[in-house]
């Protein structure tokens, strides 16, 4: 689909609107506001890799290369200087629950080639010289009964007698460097949270001063997870004996693994929680990890003798007002 119709913005947006295009739709299309399924998770991947995708088109600027801040990779900036402070970030469930710091390299203001100082053009180092200048990278002239030493036209003050194009600024002279900065991610961010740091964007050549850097994170949180509140919602299969029989049963929460004893009766309402393991609110505070029960049955008719050890547990534990509740070979295979 296009992504402009998508984004439902014009051929001719900048940056700016995109940006309040894309928020308008991540408040209404996100996951976890209408719904974890995988029609809604792909709608809002379709919006995103759409608002990525215009956003960097609208900022791209052919004549300019990025620097990394230790000098050592290159690549062509896709940032304008003037709007290149929206980054993307993606974390992990566990470091968005309980804060983060991370290293980032964002735009930073222009400066000559260091290689080629600014000319974009250097020695090929075939040992010509320079037949106007003879290898001398000047030339003398006269002037009010003075002489004065002027940098050769022809070989930019080199003194070599043929120039290539410099591969580090690709001709332009002039590179874009780029600056390390810390982001401090606070604990109990959620996914499209967006975070602003003043000061930290690209150069503003007009009010001399850093612009804002806006950091938009991704929690990549694990498969049928969903944040509900300050509660943690998830699905888990177990068996039917289990499920009235009881046992240990493994959960994954943020933390890693817990192993649980559960009672005969106990997982009888189909859900099963887990007190402080969720999420947290905007005070600190935090939810509870919420799991939904799948109960599997087997797929082969049931043993009789099996049939009497379940009604023996459904009539111990399992009670509807006050008629007991038990099962036939056809709930077991159905």
């Amino acid at each position: 689909m296009d992504p402009y119709s998508l984004l439902k913005v014009p051929r001719t947006a900048d940056a700016a609107e995109i940006k309040r295009a894309y928020r308008r739709l991540a408040r209404r299309f996100h996951p976890d506001v209408c719904g974890r399924n995988m029609q809604n998770i792909k709608r809002f991947l379709e919006i995103k890799d759409a608002y990525k995708f215009l956003l960097t088109k609208s900022q791209k600027s052919i004549s300019s290369v990025c620097v990394s801040a230790d000098g050592s990779t290159t690549e062509p900036c896709h940032g304008d200087l003037r709007d290149g402070s929206f980054l993307f970030v993606t974390l992990n469930a566990r470091d968005a629950l309980f804060g983060t710091s991370i290293d980032m390299e964002v735009t930073d203001r222009e400066a000559y080639c260091p290689k080629c100082s600014g000319l974009g053009r250097i020695c090929n180092n075939d040992n010509s010289l320079c037949p106007e200048c003879g290898g001398k990278g000047y030339s003398r002239v006269s002037w009010s009964g003075a002489g004065l030493k002027v940098v050769c036209n022809r070989c930019n003050g080199t003194g070599a007698g043929t120039l290539e194009q410099c591969r580090l600024c690709r001709g332009t002279g002039k590179v874009v460097l780029q600056r390390r900065v810390r982001v401090n991610v606070p604990a109990g961010t959620r996914n499209g949270t967006t975070l602003k740091i003043p000061g930290q964007g690209a150069w503003d050549h007009a009010r001399k001063q850093r612009s804002m850097l806006f950091v938009e994170v991704e929690v990549d949180l694990p498969e049928s997870w969903r944040i509900v509140g300050k509660d943690i919602v998830s699905e888990m299969e177990i068996d039917c004996w289990t499920h009235l029989g009881g046992g240990y049963l493994t959960f994954r929460t943020i933390e890693g693994t817990e192993k649980v004893f559960t009672a005969p009766g106990e997982l009888r309402n189909g859900r099963f929680v887990l007190q402080g393991r969720g999420w947290v609110d905007e005070n600190g505070n935090r939810g509870d990890h919420i799991y939904i029960l799948k109960i599997i049955y087997p797929s082969a008719p049931c043993p009789s003798s099996a049939l009497k050890y379940m009604n023996m547990l459904m009539e111990m534990h399992w009670y509807s007002g006050t008629h007991k509740i038990f099962i036939t070979e056809q709930d077991i295979t159905r």
